[in-house]
């Protein structure tokens, strides 16, 4: 029903990633600083493998490590087609929220790590082509050839072959939740604290120790945290601080330690946790500040519908056959 979404989305994250994808390596690689890190993170791939491999990578080749941090948080958070699922599941304002919380977290990391890790004495590239930005592809390159098609249809095949997967086990996990919901015993974090100001608090709070107990990969998280939020159980603070923790998954922070060392692994948990945390607050308030907070029903839900009924192959079109 959401292809109209899906697709448009799927197909600009693509053609996105190889505009400028090598663009964005080839510019942190010759010392560029956290939006060549951003860049590339959001041009490459949530998978959890892949990222920390690539972040070892740029480790070797002298980037430093608060750059590196920021390409694992934009590369888990940030990916377009991630957001373009958030907002197919929960409505566009979810993700732009998120989008702006990742940012956030990037920058509180960021900081965080040069404050507390001190000035970091980088080793030089060992190879000094690295850093060399070739021919690029142009957009009309891409867009007007079969080739740049192909390609971009590859680079939706290899994704998907990534996160099929984990969405499964999220909507799996998330209609567990959904019917536990319904049961008295259901905890409701969200109005815990009367519904204001501690309410948001508890759930940004919350919301990140759940993520980490519940360890679902990038993506499958997104179906998750839909549910937790249509059962008011989380409420809009602790969806983007969940989201965020992804990157605090207890599966991964063996690689934390391994990329980093078991002090300064340690030293990026806690980081990572309190950003999530103050995120989801920040966020929630930048909203507030324009006297608007994210709801159960998506801005624009009848446009939505009405352009839904319309369309072909959808549920409208359907039951009137």
């Amino acid at each position: 029903m959401m292809y109209w979404v899906w697709i448009p989305g799927f197909l600009f994250s693509a053609f996105f990633s190889l505009r400028y994808q090598e663009s964005a390596r080839s510019r942190l690689l010759s010392g560029g600083g956290l939006f060549a890190a951003v860049l590339y993170g959001i041009t490459s791939s949530p998978s959890r493998k892949k990222a920390l491999g690539i972040a070892g990578e740029l480790k070797q080749k002298g980037v430093g490590t608060a750059k590196v941090l920021a390409y694992l948080i934009a590369s888990q958070n940030l990916v377009i087609y991630f957001l373009v699922i958030l907002m197919a599941m929960m409505g566009a304002e979810f993700a732009l929220g998120q989008l702006m919380g990742g940012i956030i977290m990037i920058l509180l990391v960021a900081s965080g790590w040069r404050l507390f890790m001190g000035k970091e004495i980088l080793q030089p590239s060992p190879v000094g082509s690295e850093g060399v930005v070739g021919l690029q592809p142009t957009w009309s390159g891409l867009l007007l050839s079969g080739s740049g098609w192909w390609k971009a249809l590859k680079y939706i095949g290899g994704e998907f072959r990534y996160f099929w997967f984990n969405l499964a086990i999220g909507i799996l996990l998330g209609g567990m939740i959904l019917a536990a919901g319904l049961q008295k015993w259901w905890i409701d974090f969200s109005q815990i604290g009367g519904g204001g100001i501690l309410s948001d608090i508890l759930s940004a709070f919350v919301a990140p120790i759940l993520g980490m107990i519940l360890f679902v990969p990038p993506v499958g998280n997104l179906a998750v945290i839909s549910n937790l939020f249509k059962t008011y159980t989380i409420g809009y603070p602790g969806v983007v601080s969940f989201v965020l923790v992804s990157m605090l998954n207890p599966l991964i922070l063996s690689g934390y330690a391994r990329l980093l060392g078991r002090r300064r692994a340690m030293v990026l948990v806690g980081l990572l946790f309190l950003s999530a945390f103050v995120s989801g607050l920040l966020v929630t308030a930048l909203y507030a500040l324009f006297g608007f907070r994210p709801g159960h029903v998506p801005l624009g839900r009848e446009l939505v519908d009405e352009i839904i009924r319309w369309l072909p192959f959808t549920m409208g079109k359907m039951s009137g056959m």
